[in-house]
């Protein structure tokens, strides 16, 4: 199976890819890394606790950057609500599984090193872990396989509603634009996925 490392700031369609790689044959989690992003980052680490605890997930969890490079972290807790989790009135239970000790960054360098594959990232949030990793060792470039991101939605300019948030999909790539600008300068982020279905998936997991 090839590896795979999740970065993510966990929100409901986070979780459902979580779970899609976790039961993919083809795929094996090295890691998962949370990053401040829908939510705070003590939020975001809440919400990958419970989901662990849920699902049984034996898979170590980092808590990751807890704001961007440059500005000031804007949250999507006015649409998402102060969980992150927007849904039909259905909620994680309270169980928190522990976390690792190791922050994100040390942790997804220390994978990079010690991985016989080149590894495959798939970012599910903003891209702060990867970029921040990248300016400390530059050199693990080549061991990166691919970079699949959900970055929000492209295309023609969507409607805002406060604060830069998007109705047509999360502006991932614009909560930390220096990030963004180190992470996908590389070829190997040549995949990258709209996020403007997000609103319709919301509807049917309701």
């Amino acid at each position: 199976m090839r590896p795979a490392w999740i970065d993510t700031d966990m929100g409901f369609d986070d979780l459902a890819a979580v779970l899609m790689i976790a039961a993919s044959p083809d795929l094996s989690i090295a890691g998962l890394s949370l990053v401040a992003g829908n939510a705070p980052l003590e939020v975001v680490a809440d919400n990958a606790g419970r989901a662990a605890a849920l699902f049984g997930w034996n898979i170590p969890i980092h808590r990751g950057r807890d704001r961007p490079i440059l500005r000031t972290l804007v949250t999507a807790e006015q649409v998402l609500g102060a969980g992150a989790m927007s849904t039909a009135g259905r909620t994680l239970p309270k169980r928190v599984a522990r976390l690792s000790p190791m922050d994100a960054i040390s942790a997804l360098i220390a994978e990079l090193v010690r991985s016989q594959n080149a590894l495959t990232i798939l970012a599910l949030g903003p891209l702060t872990n990867l970029a921040v990793a990248l300016l400390v060792r530059p050199d693990l470039v080549s061991r990166i396989e691919r970079v699949v991101w959900m970055g929000g939605s492209v295309g023609p300019r969507q409607p805002y509603c406060g604060r830069g948030i998007q109705r047509c999909g999360r502006p991932r790539g614009g909560t930390d634009r220096s990030e963004c600008r180190r992470a996908v300068q590389d070829d190997r982020a040549r995949c990258l996925s709209p996020g403007s279905g997000n609103r319709r998936r919301r509807r049917h997991a309701a």
